[in-house]
């Protein structure tokens, strides 16, 4: 086991190095030990060397006198929340001259040959990386040059949806695909991407999908190995088939048969055609005493079966040969008179819990002496030179931890002493159901709870837990949600920052535009705009105590001139006694002239009676007429409108981050329209900025 590297906590700033736990390799050797022996190995896995950890140079030399050696693996922390990754390191042969006694630096292998070590990651991350697989085209499919090949993916987002892949080949983007949602799905649904990749000219290509999850987390699928061929290799005799398998090729590609199945034909050089495929695709582990269910491959020819024929392999795929299953040597003999063989997979039972691992049996060319009639120990692989099988775990993580999140408050929000704060929040288990919670505050326990169901909930219910944490003094706090699942395993959702203001202290004042869209198609001309037109709404909204009515300042910017674009708005507000909030409507004024889109910006202004939040201004556009669903559009001014698919009637949540992971509400309601609007500032006036908008989860407090 290798861990990456930690540093224990410390008050001050600590400069000190990264502690390290490396893993450990040995190699042994018997026999003659009076002179150092170079031993070579190749090193395969999950993690990739120079970036997972500190390259290797596939040599290592045991020094005269002893009979074994320790090689280290050293991690390195890359500041990436991954999954468990594994090294495993294989001997490799050493080349002798055929003579004896044989030279002092040859060696032959013995029984162990493969040994693998475990990467543990030491980043912990609250959002984790969305899962994402290739489905299509299978690990060693083969294709015809100029290929059309078509890439399916399917990726899922335990907390969270995905909504852009991107495909890659040797390294290469070749293409990405993005979606866009009318309503977000829910957490960990399937999503599913394709692409079509045309002309591919002949080679080996390694393929690997990037899929980006809602929170800008990227998930990478394990890579598929495809291969390209050109036209005039052999195959299927050419397509010389027949359709009962029964047809003859006649050496030149041609064959006879009346059908239109897969059987296969000759092909050009007289060269016997070797293939695979899966006889039986299942194998899983048993336990002690149990009998062994093994899988297996089919290797077979068509041509001279006179002769036995030693065909050769390699084994790849997530199971690990040696490790994962008994051994495979590489070589299997086809009998003589015989047109097949069987390689069977024999699972070993290692006690750990892996899920379903994939091993694929890929056939190997081999160099032929260029001869006529062609040697009888010589082949060609044909179109079908790859198979694959699953390996099927059989023991299971006693539990899976559940899934948990604050609803409210929002991250960010303030409130008035003595506040009430309605504390919300969700959580799902996806094997059981969720017993207990804590709702923490500055990590201490403001309210618990235990829940005792007549009748267990089936597992994988959303659970909803809420509690009024009343009287609180001011202050800062980070709020969090804490549940025990019915097996014991316990989980802190993220933690949400609430400030308390002071009993006398000022309220805080934002603004945000709750329809950020107008339209002067359905003005009237008339200066008073249209009661009945395409209007924008900003929404003014107070923290603290309601018990008085506030008057709010605000001034009138951007491209559309006040009065004269739109009805004219007269610079205040006043926010009425036990409301939380006020709105102010924007109602375009009809001018029969082509402007394109204009802004008109709301900038609060200060007051003495109460100070202004983070959000001290909104955008909202006028369109000369309504604009269907147009993507994002840059606007006169440098800022850019964003124009998002909506549900009409379905309540959402709006929220801006400027890192992508902690992200803060700006607004909430419901959707009047099949769209919603955002307008952010030109580029460079801020860092950067990064918007949202979600479906409204239940138990979210709706100010409409």
């Amino acid at each position: 086991i290798a861990t990456e590297g930690f540093r224990q906590k410390n008050d001050g700033e600590d400069n000190r190095p990264e502690k390290v736990n490396a893993a450990t390799w040995m190699l042994r050797r018997s026999g003659n030990k009076d002179v150092a022996l170079n031993v070579a190995y190749r090193l395969s896995g999950t993690a990739t060397s120079g970036d997972d950890f500190t390259p290797l140079s596939g040599t290592i030399e045991i020094p005269a006198g002893v009979n074994n050696v320790r090689l280290q693996l050293v991690p390195k922390d890359d500041n990436q929340t991954e999954p468990t990754e594994t090294v495993v390191l294989e001997l490799l042969p050493a080349i002798c001259i055929a003579i004896f006694p044989p030279p002092a630096d040859c060696y032959q292998l013995g029984q162990h040959t493969t040994a693998k070590v475990e990467i543990r990651d030491n980043d912990q991350d609250d959002n984790p990386a969305p899962v994402v697989k290739i489905e299509s085209p299978d690990n060693g499919d083969a294709f015809r040059a100029p290929a059309e090949i078509r890439i399916e993916v399917e990726a899922k987002d335990q907390n969270g949806w995905t909504s852009q892949a991107a495909f890659f080949a040797n390294g290469r983007k070749i293409g990405e695909q993005f979606l866009t949602f009318i309503r977000p799905p829910e957490d960990g649904e399937d999503q599913h991407y394709s692409l079509v990749w045309s002309d591919v000219p002949v080679g080996k290509y390694e393929l690997h999908a990037e899929v980006t999850d809602d929170e800008g987390k990227i998930g990478r699928s394990r890579p598929v190995i495809v291969q390209v061929r050109d036209k005039s290799d052999s195959d299927d005799g050419n397509n010389g088939n027949n359709g009962n398998g029964n047809g003859n090729g006649n050496g030149n590609g041609n064959g006879n048969g009346n059908g239109n199945g897969n059987g296969n034909g000759g092909n050009t050089d007289g060269l016997t055609l070797v293939q695979v495929k899966v006889d039986d695709g299942k194998a899983s582990e048993t336990g002690a005493g149990e009998d062994p269910n093994p899988g297996s491959f089919l290797i077979w020819r068509q041509g001279d079966l006179s002769n036995a024929l030693a065909v050769h392999y390699q084994m790849r795929g997530a199971g690990v040969n040696g490790l994962d299953y008994e051994h495979l040597s590489g070589m299997v003999t086809i009998p003589e008179g015989m047109s097949e063989v069987q390689v069977f997979v024999i699972p070993l039972e290692d006690n750990d819990v892996e899920g379903v691992e994939q091993v694929v049996l890929l056939l190997e060319d081999i160099q032929c002496i260029a001869i006529f009639p062609p040697s009888p120990d010589c082949y060609q692989v044909g179109r079908q030179d790859a198979a694959r099988l699953n390996i099927f775990d059989n023991d299971r993580d006693r539990n899976i931890a559940p899934k948990v999140s604050m609803i409210t408050p929002f991250n960010n929000e303030k409130f008035q002493a003595p506040a009430s704060i309605q504390l919300t929040g969700e959580a799902v288990d996806a094997d059981g159901w969720i017993g207990a919670f804590r709702f923490l505050a500055n990590d201490e326990v403001v309210h618990e709870g235990t829940i005792n169901f007549i009748v267990a909930p089936d597992p994988g219910q959303s659970q909803t837990f809420d509690f009024l944490w009343e009287n609180v003094e001011a202050g800062k706090y980070d709020i969090a949600l804490e549940v025990t699942d019915n097996d014991g395993a316990t989980l802190l959702s993220r933690r949400t920052k609430v400030e308390v203001i002071g009993d006398n202290e000022k309220p805080e004042v934002t603004v945000f535009a709750k329809d950020a869209f107008a339209s002067e198609a359905t003005g009237n001309g008339n200066g008073n705009g249209s009661p009945n037109g395409n209007t924008a709404k900003f929404r003014i909204r107070r923290t603290g105590k309601t018990d008085t009515e506030l008057k709010v300042a605000y001034r009138m910017e951007g491209t559309a001139e006040n009065g004269l674009d739109y009805t004219l708005l007269e610079g205040s507000v006043i926010i009425e006694a036990q409301k939380r909030w006020a709105t102010l409507e924007l109602s375009p004024i009809l001018d029969d002239m082509e402007e394109g889109l204009e802004t008109a910006i709301l900038v609060l202004e200060p007051v003495e009676t109460y100070n202004i939040g983070r959000a001290g201004a909104a955008t909202v556009v006028i369109s000369d007429n309504n604009p269907g669903r147009k993507g994002v559009s840059i606007l006169d001014d440098g800022s850019i409108h964003l124009r998002l698919p909506a549900v009409p009637g379905e309540g959402y949540v709006m929220e801006v981050s400027d890192n992508l992971e902690e992200w803060e509400v700006i607004g909430t309601g419901v959707s009047e329209e099949d769209a919603l609007d955002i307008v952010a500032d030109k580029p460079g006036q801020r860092r950067g900025q990064y918007y949202r908008v979600r479906k409204a989860p239940e138990g979210l407090p709706n100010e409409e």
